[in-house]
């Protein structure tokens, strides 16, 4: 199974530790993790588990970040993942309109953020 996390950095934090923990424990059962972010301390960490590292500016929380949707589409397709969890809201918007434009998807989509939620998210799962 092809597992892909989209978060702003991989810097010192929660998310960062779990998206980590979780590539490992992928890798550790057979499976393939793949992670696109800004970069940060733990990168290093993350490729030598064994995970894939795809360094793409989504931590910047502007509209700028929207720019980023041709790169991130093309980096998701060459991936194909079974399942994206995109950890943080910036990413998950951009990645959310590039799916909703797109219906070119059969991955199961999950968002895991602290947020309220409207009407834009229905049909994926969110925690």
């Amino acid at each position: 199974m092809k597992v892909l996390q989209i978060l702003p950095q991989l810097n010192i934090g929660g998310v960062e530790r779990g998206t980590l923990d979780l590539s490992k424990a992928l890798i550790h059962k057979g499976h393939q993790s793949f992670v696109i972010s800004g970069g940060g301390v733990l990168s290093d960490e993350l490729t030598q588990c064994g995970a894939k590292h795809y360094e793409i500016p989504v931590h910047i929380k502007s509209l700028r970040t929207l720019s980023l949707a041709k790169r991130l589409s093309e980096t998701i397709s060459s991936i194909d993942p079974d399942i994206v969890h995109v950890r943080s809201r910036m990413p998950a918007w951009v990645i959310i309109g590039l799916l909703n434009a797109s219906k070119k998807t059969s991955s199961c989509i999950y968002l895991s953020w602290s947020l309220q939620f409207s009407n834009l998210f229905q049909g994926y799962v969110i925690c």
